[in-house]
């Protein structure tokens, strides 16, 4: 049967993961209140998942993507930051993410921060670039994204 508990889980092991590898640079994950008009370059992180399928009577298979977007101000060396940024984002995508039963104390029986399982990156990683979106802000825009697959046996 689903776990209702596996999006919460999925996602905060993922928030933590991604946090903790890119704690040196500015690292918003989506949805967060935060002021990036005094920044010049920074990354937000966002997931989509997990998309669930029963291979067989319980055992499942959950696959999320995970997109790192990247802001970066326009200076006279943007090139060269926006490769580096995209380099940075890659490489903190190649590594599998530990999922563990991180929630609220609300059900805190259920989170008790033991491994549940791990998401294993799939064979790509994806970087876009966008440029200027919008010209008028001097703003480049690009993202790197990967997805990963984590199998489990309930």
């Amino acid at each position: 049967m689903y776990n209702k508990q596996w999006p919460l889980w999925i996602m905060r092991s993922i928030n933590k993961a991604f946090y903790d590898s890119l704690a040196v640079h500015d690292l918003y994950i989506e949805g967060m209140t935060r002021e990036t008009r005094e920044l010049e370059k920074f990354f937000e992180l966002r997931a989509d998942g997990p998309k669930a399928t029963e291979e067989s009577k319980n055992y499942w298979k959950l696959e999320v993507i995970v997109n790192i977007l990247i802001q970066i101000a326009k200076v006279d060396d943007t090139n060269n930051i926006e490769d580096q940024y995209i380099g940075i984002a890659s490489a903190a995508l190649s590594k599998a993410i530990n999922v563990y039963r991180y929630g609220t104390t609300a059900e805190s029986i259920l989170n008790d921060e033991t491994l549940l399982g791990c998401l294993s990156r799939m064979p790509i990683i994806e970087p876009h670039r966008f440029g200027l979106i919008e010209p008028s802000t001097d703003i480049i825009h690009a993202t790197v994204e990967a997805r990963y697959e984590m199998f489990i046996s309930v």
